[in-house]
C-alpha cells in the first residue's frame, strides 16, 4: 500500500540519494514560489529543465510535455553555495502555463496522475542502473502557484505507486508549496494603532509583490519587482528631505 506521509521541515535538507519532487509548467520557467527556490539552489538543474522545455522539437508544442515527468540527476560538480548536491530533482509537468495562464484544476490533477506514473517508471529504470534511490520527498504539489486544493492532489498521490514524504515549512500558512511563514502581531497591536497600520501597509505591498512575481521568468525581473516594491519608501524619503 502506498504511503503519503506529511511532515514539517526543510525539503532541501534531504539526505543524499533522495528525489525532490515539485510541479512545473511546460514553458521552462521557475520564476516564483518553491520553483524559484529550486532555481536559486540548483541553477544547473534549472538550465537542464529550461533546455528540455525550449528545445527545437518541443518548442512548437510545449503542451506535449503535460502529464510527463522529467528526472534530473545529481550534479556533484555543481558550483553552488548551498549544501547537498547529491539530490535528484523530479519535475512533474502538471500545467502548460503559469501566472494567469495556469491550466484548469481538472487538467492539472489528471496530468499529476499521469506524471507520477511516468516518474515511478523512470525511478525503477534508474535504480537498476545506478545507486538505488532511497526516498522520494515532495512539496505540496499544485497547491501553491497553481492554486489547486492540496487534498485533491493528495488523493491523486495516494492512488499512485510511490511512497512519498510531503515536507512543509514550519508554520506554513497552508499556501501549499510556498515557503511563506506567518508573522505574529505584537501583543496589543491587532492591526490597529501606528504599528498595526505599518504592518498592514507592508502586508499589502508584499501581496502586490507576490502577484507580480507570478509572471516572472528570470531573476533579473525579480530584482525589478523588488525595486518597484521599494519605490514608495524612496519617494517618502525624498519628500522628507525636501521638507527639511
Amino acid at each position: 500500500m502506498v504511503r503519503v506521509t506529511e511532515t514539517v521541515g526543510d525539503i532541501f535538507s534531504a539526505p543524499p540519494n533522495t528525489v525532490l519532487v515539485h510541479a512545473c509548467n511546460c514553458r521552462g520557467a521557475w520564476g516564483s514560489g518553491v520553483a524559484l527556490e529550486f532555481k536559486k539552489r540548483y541553477p544547473q538543474a534549472f538550465q537542464i529543465y529550461n533546455k528540455h522545455c525550449t528545445s527545437r522539437h518541443i518548442r512548437a508544442n510545449q503542451a506535449s510535455l503535460l502529464g510527463t515527468a522529467f528526472l534530473i540527476p545529481p550534479d556533484k560538480s555543481a558550483s553552488t553555495s548551498f549544501r547537498n548536491t547529491d539530490l535528484w530533482i523530479a519535475c512533474l509537468f502538471t500545467s502548460v502555463g503559469y501566472g494567469r495562464n495556469v491550466s484548469e484544476p481538472a487538467v492539472i490533477l489528471e496530468s499529476t496522475e499521469k506524471a507520477m506514473k511516468d516518474l515511478a517508471q523512470q525511478l525503477d529504470e534508474v535504480s537498476t542502473k545506478t545507486e538505488p534511490i532511497e526516498r522520494v520527498w515532495a512539496v505540496k504539489i499544485n497547491s501553491g502557484r497553481f492554486g489547486v486544493d492540496w487534498q485533491d492532489s493528495k488523493r491523486i498521490l495516494e492512488g499512485g505507486n510511490l511512497d512519498l514524504t510531503i515536507v512543509s515549512p514550519p508554520r506554513e500558512n497552508d499556501a501549499g508549496s510556498t515557503t511563506v511563514v506567518e508573522a505574529k502581531e505584537p501583543v496589543g497591536a491587532k492591526g490597529t494603532g501606528t504599528r498595526g497600520r505599518k504592518r498592514k501597509a507592508n502586508g499589502d505591498r508584499d501581496v502586490q509583490r507576490s502577484r507580480a512575481i507570478d509572471d516572472i521568468t528570470t531573476s533579473d525581473q525579480v530584482d525589478g519587482i523588488n525595486d518597484i516594491a521599494d519605490e514608495p519608501k524612496l519617494n517618502q524619503a525624498s519628500r522628507k528631505r525636501r521638507t527639511r
